[in-house]
């Protein structure tokens, strides 16, 4: 224990002096590229990937800005098509405007006139179970059909 604290002490003077020495010491300025070659080569992997990533991070904010203008005057014209029951006129005006309003806008025209329907019915959710009829069968539909029963 006392070896133990009287290394601690040793290293404690020794942070001090090396501390002193560089507070004495004139200040030494390097270059972006001094430090850059310092680095070693890793370096020029991390220069890389932070191009990309401003490539990216400007790239996508240029995409959401452009997708974010809402033009009033496209909904009033889809509004007019529709109520005056020009529903191909509707559908040419989303296709000529090129944002993902118009074209949200265009597949709910499309489904003017059809029923609605439920999600489920051509997609079924799969559940496992063990309590499966057949062996071979390791998934059952649910909701469960009313002809089968469980």
């Amino acid at each position: 224990m006392i070896d133990f604290l009287q290394a601690a002490q040793n290293c404690g003077s020794r942070a001090g002096e090396a501390a002193e020495a560089t507070v004495n010491n004139e200040t030494v300025s390097m270059s972006m590229w001094e430090l850059f070659n310092k680095g070693g080569w890793l370096m020029w992997p991390l220069l890389i990937l932070g191009g990309v990533t401003v490539f990216i991070f400007v790239e996508r904010y240029l995409a959401i800005r452009k997708a974010s203008v809402l033009d009033m005057n496209f909904m009033n014209r889809i509004r007019d098509y529709i109520l005056d029951g020009k529903i191909a006129a509707a559908v040419d005006l989303c296709r000529k405007t090129d944002t993902p309003i118009a074209r949200m806008i265009e597949k709910g025209i499309g489904r003017i006139g059809r029923p609605m329907r439920r999600h489920t019915v051509g997609h079924r959710r799969m559940l496992p179970t063990s309590r499966c009829r057949s062996s071979r069968t390791a998934f059952r539909s649910w909701p469960p059909s009313p002809a089968v029963r469980p």
